[in-house]
This record gives C-alpha cells, structure tokens and sequence, in this order.
C-alpha cells in the first residue's frame, strides 16, 4: 500500500499560484494603510494577475484612490468617502466587463471596509 501511495505523489505535479487577500489583523489597521492596501490591489489586479483587463480602467482606479488619499492628508475624510464612493461605483461599473469577479470582490469588499471607515470618522 505503501508504494501506490508514494507513486502518486512522485506522479503529481506540484501548482503554485500568487493569491491575496485580508490579513487577520485588518481591524486595527488605519485608513491610511488599508488605503495603500486598496492601491496594492488595484495595482496587482492590473499588472500581474490580469484581472483587469483594460489598461484605461486600471489608470482611472488609481487616480480615484490618489483622491482619497490626497483628502485623506488634508483632513477631509467627507470629501475621501465620496472619491472612495465614485471608485466603488466604477468597480460595480467595470463588474464581468473589465474587472474579473475576482477583481470585483477584491476591489469592492475592501473599498467598502474602507468606506465605513471613512463614514465612522466624519462625525
């Protein structure tokens, strides 16, 4: 028994994949990271997985979040949450067209963790 067990594992081919997704401990990080984050997914979902497909979409997703983020530093989450908004609108936009629906989970989950982020500061 020994022996077929053995041979299949040397008659196996090993797959190894790049994945990525939230870390255990997202709760306690500030927007600032799960901001670079965000941009870290945007940037590998265009550049190394192909989960976005148009070059154009990947440009326009990262100037939405260079928004949020120069809001961000000026101390202007209100004005953040909405550049956060029109990005979350462009990735349900993009959803089955030019983003994955792996890209689509990715970007939109995270965004919207972010986003309520941003909402429970502005009071």
């Amino acid at each position: 028994m020994r022996s077929i067990v053995d041979s299949l594992f040397t008659a196996t081919e090993a797959y190894y994949e790049k994945t990525i997704g939230p870390s255990s401990n997202s709760t306690d990080l500030s927007k600032e990271i799960l901001l670079k984050r965000l941009n870290s997914y945007v940037s590998i979902s265009c550049n190394e997985l192909g989960w976005i497909t148009n070059q154009g979409i990947c440009n326009s997703l990262e100037v939405k979040l260079r928004n949020v983020e120069r809001y961000l530093e000026n101390e202007k989450p209100k004005q953040a949450a909405n550049a956060l908004n029109a990005f979350l609108k462009e990735v349900e936009a993009q959803k089955d067209k030019a983003l994955s629906s792996e890209a689509y989970a990715l970007l939109y989950f995270n965004g919207q963790y972010l986003l309520e982020k941003l909402k429970a500061n502005e009071n």
